[in-house]
């Protein structure tokens, strides 16, 4: 072997480290970005599909300020109270 295939050999090493820490580093933002994905869906799935986790209930002095405000609308009159 000549001199000239030994700067070639060193040269593809250097390339193969240099693409194999390109590779990993590509390789962790695929895995953070799936984890990332999967915990969203998971918390989706949970919020939607399980019955445990509900809407707030009405307050009954919302209602009934709503149900008067809207009274008011449908009669004419001025609400210059709410």
């Amino acid at each position: 072997m000549g001199y000239d295939a030994l700067d070639y050999e060193a040269q593809v090493l250097r390339d193969q480290v240099e693409s194999m820490a390109s590779y990993a580093l590509l390789k962790r933002q695929l895995l953070r970005r799936t984890q990332r994905a999967g915990a969203a869906l998971a918390a989706y799935l949970l919020l939607t599909v399980s019955g445990e986790v509900t809407p707030p209930p009405r307050r009954p002095c919302l209602l009934a300020h709503t149900h008067t405000a809207s009274a008011e609308v449908t009669e004419g009159h001025c609400y210059d109270h709410c």
